[in-house]
């Protein structure tokens, strides 16, 4: 009720590993396993308005959240 939409961002552990690493390559790789084990959250993908997949690449990302953007947007001016 404190939000119009909710978007669910989905990674697979390897690219969150990688991401992770990306960020903050001074850490272990123990101290990326405990980040990525902190990280996950119980969210039913079917109580989000939409579900990005973010394996791909920064610009796949983009191009999905522009679309969300545009439909949300279009629902809006509906209204």
């Amino acid at each position: 009720s404190i939000c119009d939409y909710i978007i669910l961002v989905k990674a697979g552990k390897k690219r969150r590993k990688v991401l992770l690493k990306e960020k903050n390559p001074q850490f272990s790789e123990d101290e990326i396993n405990l980040r990525i084990e902190g990280q996950y959250l119980k969210i039913e993908p079917s109580k989000a308005h939409f579900v990005i997949d973010n394996n791909g690449s920064l610009e796949d990302l983009q191009k999905k959240v522009d679309e969300i953007l545009i439909r949300i947007e279009d629902a809006r001016e509906k209204i």
